[in-house]
């Protein structure tokens, strides 16, 4: 909504990402922020929450290219890392935090995580590509519409 109301020359797009492993309702999902890219001439995933950038070849990734792309770097533009220390919750996980910063943590963060996108329209309808997890999709997100790969790719990053 910051964005929309005082810089509304930015395309952005918010960016559901969701497990499709077994829920242990620690990382089960991630929301990232997209910008359309003059530069680039596409849509390019900011990680607000971890400060990353993610590349291949030294240009950044869209989310739908995170999504498909095994080879990713990643390029930190904050690392002033705040400590988060998870006082409400039961157990402390700030180390599994740092270890996801990490190339070996980075790699079990993107398997555990980047397995599942969703996007929302302009209505506030969520879609994502149908596949083997659709049921259990739908148990979180009731009111989700199911496209297939091709459709979604260019309804969403065919320009």
């Amino acid at each position: 909504q910051f964005l929309k109301e005082y810089y509304p020359n930015i395309r952005t797009r918010i960016i559901y990402f969701l497990t499709k492993h077994k829920f242990n309702y620690y990382n089960d999902g991630h929301v990232i922020l997209e910008y359309y890219s003059s530069k680039y001439s596409k849509w390019i995933a900011i990680d607000f929450t971890r400060s990353v950038l993610y590349l291949k070849n030294d240009i950044p990734l869209s989310a739908y290219e995170i999504l498909n792309t095994d080879d990713i770097k990643y390029d930190i533009y904050n690392t002033n890392l705040i400590d988060i220390n998870f006082r409400n919750c039961d157990y402390n996980y700030t180390f599994f935090e740092e270890y996801s910063y990490s190339s070996e943590g980075f790699n079990e963060y993107k398997k555990r995580i980047f397995n599942i996108i969703i996007m929302m329209n302009d209505n506030g309808n969520l879609y994502a590509i149908s596949g083997k997890h659709n049921k259990r999709i739908a148990n979180k997100y009731p009111n989700i519409k199911f496209i297939s790969e091709k459709l979604f790719e260019k309804k969403y990053y065919g320009e």
